[in-house]
C-alpha cells in the first residue's frame, strides 16, 4: 500500500519509493513505509551576502534538454540562487525540471531522472541521483548516477542490488549508500572509481509500525571526515570514519529512549544533532553525545550555512504544525505561521543565513493514512528569520527539490 503523506516533500517521495521498491521485491506490505531522504550538506564555505546572481557567473545548459511545459520558474535571483530543481506533487508532470536564473522563461526537463528519487546538485553543472536498471526480480538493482548539465552526459559510479539511499561527499571523491533488498540492508562507502567498502554485515529488515519518528539518512560531515547513517526500520544510527570505514559512534536502540532519528550535521564542525523520545542531543568526535534540548521532539531539522540558526518542524498540543527557529546556543529565535514545515533534507533549507524555505501544510485528508496529523499542499514559501516576513516562491503543486549554491 502506498501512502501519499509526509511532513515534507522528501518524506512523501521516499515513502512512495521505499514502498514501491519493497513491493517490487515481493514483500507483503503489512507495514506502511514512510521515510525521509537526504542530500549532501552545504560545502562549509563562508556564506556570502544574499544578492542577485550575476549572469556572467552562470554555466551553460546543454541545449538538448527539452523545454518543460506547465511550469513557471520562480524568480530565484533575490535569493542569491543560480539554479533550482523543481518536481511536481501530482502525477501530471512526471519529470524533474531545471530552472536557471539567467533564463527563467525557459525551464528544461531533465530526462532519465525519476522525480521521486530526490536529485541533488553536486555542483552548479552536475546533478546526482539514483536510477534502477529496470530488470525483473531477482536481478533488480540501482545505481548512483550523475548528469552533466553542460554536455548531457551521464555516468554511473556505483551499483547495488535493491533500493539505494545515497549520500555524496562534498569533494565528489566518495559516495556512501545503504542498499535495501527488503530482506536485509547494508551500509557501504565507496571512493569514486574504486571498489565499495562494506561498513556493516547484512542487517535483517523486520516488520515495522510506521510513525512520526521514521527517517532514512546518509550524509557526510562538512569536511567529509565522517559519514552518518540513520535508518529507523533497522534501529540504526551510526557514524563511520570516511578514511577507513571504522565505526566511531553507534547510538543505543530499543531502550526506553526510543529510536535515534532526525539527524543533521553542522556546516562548520564535525558535529551533528539528533533526537530520541526524550529530547535532542549533539555528538562530536571529541566529546561524544550530550543533551542539547530536553523534551524537544523535532522533525526534519536544518541549519543555516553559518550554523547560526537551527530550524525544524514541531507541533503544539493540538497537533498543529509550525516551524521553530533557534540560535545554535539553544535560545529561541522565532517561529513561522501555523501549518508550515521545514523541507527536512540534511543541511538543506536555508538559501542564506537568514532565509528559510518552507512547505505549506494542511490537515491530513480522510482518504490518507498519516502517522502525523498533517500533509502538504505542494506550495513552497520563504521565511525571513529576522523580520518574520513570508513570501510565496512556487505555487502548488511545484516544489523546490534542490537549489544551487547550497550556501
Amino acid at each position: 500500500m502506498l501512502v501519499d503523506l509526509a511532513t515534507n516533500h522528501a518524506a512523501i517521495r521516499c515513502s512512495i519509493m521505499r514502498s514501491v521498491s519493497r513491493a517490487k521485491l515481493g514483500v507483503v506490505a503489512v507495514v506502511l513505509l514512510i521515510a525521509g531522504c537526504t542530500r549532501p550538506l552545504a560545502s562549509g564555505r563562508e556564506p556570502g551576502p544574499t544578492k542577485p546572481v550575476a549572469s556572467a557567473m552562470l554555466a551553460t545548459i546543454w541545449t538538448g534538454f527539452p523545454l518543460a511545459s506547465g511550469v513557471t520558474c520562480p524568480d530565484i535571483r533575490p535569493l542569491g540562487l543560480s539554479r533550482v530543481l523543481l518536481t511536481s506533487r501530482d502525477s501530471k508532470h512526471p519529470a524533474v525540471v531545471l530552472c536557471d536564473a539567467h533564463d527563467l522563461k525557459r525551464p528544461r526537463t531533465l530526462p532519465g531522472i525519476q522525480p521521486d528519487r530526490l536529485p541533488t546538485f553536486l555542483a552548479e553543472s552536475k546533478v546526482g541521483y539514483p536510477v534502477d536498471n529496470g530488470a525483473p526480480i531477482p536481478d533488480w538493482a540501482e545505481s548512483a548516477a550523475t548528469l552533466d548539465l553542460t554536455t548531457g552526459a551521464t555516468e554511473k559510479v556505483a551499483t547495488a542490488p535493491g533500493l539505494m539511499i545515497l549520500g555524496w561527499s562534498h569533494n565528489q571523491k566518495m559516495i556512501a549508500y545503504m542498499n535495501d533488498t527488503a530482506i536485509s540492508e547494508r551500509f557501504w562507502l565507496q571512493p569514486i572509481g574504486a571498489a565499495a567498502i562494506a561498513l556493516t554485515p547484512p542487517i535483517p529488515v523486520k516488520s515495522h509500525r510506521v510513525g512520526e519518528a521514521d527517517a532514512v539518512t546518509v550524509a557526510f560531515s562538512a569536511d567529509d571526515r565522517y559519514v552518518l547513517f540513520v535508518d529507523t526500520w533497522v534501529q540504526r544510527l551510526q557514524v563511520f570514519k570516511a578514511s577507513d570505514g571504522t565505526v566511531v559512534y553507534t547510538a543505543p536502540s530499543g531502550d526506553a529512549g526510543g529510536l535515534r532519528t532526525m539527524a543533521v550535521w553542522t556546516h562548520k564542525t564535525d558535529r551533528f544533532y539528533f533526537r530520541d523520545a526524550t529530547g535532542v542531543y549533539s555528538w562530536d568526535a571529541k566529546t561524544g553525545a550530550s543533551s542539547f534540548a530536553a523534551g524537544l521532539q523535532w522533525r526534519w531539522p536544518v541549519l543555516s550555512p553559518d550554523d547560526r540558526y537551527l530550524a525544524y518542524t514541531t507541533s503544539d498540543k493540538s497537533g498543529t504544525p509550525r516551524v521553530e527557529i533557534r540560535n545554535l546556543d539553544g535560545s529561541f529565535a522565532s517561529s513561522s505561521l501555523t501549518w508550515r514545515g521545514t523541507y527536512g533534507l540534511t543541511g538543506y533549507g536555508f538559501t542564506g543565513s537568514g532565509t528559510l524555505l518552507e512547505v505549506e501544510l494542511e490537515p491530513c485528508h480522510a482518504d490518507l493514512q498519516c502517522p502525523v496529523s498533517f500533509t502538504q499542499t505542494g506550495k513552497t514559501l520563504t521565511l525571513q528569520v529576522d523580520s518574520g516576513t513570508e513570501k510565496s516562491l512556487t505555487p502548488a503543486p511545484w516544489l523546490v527539490d534542490d537549489y544551487w549554491p547550497h550556501d
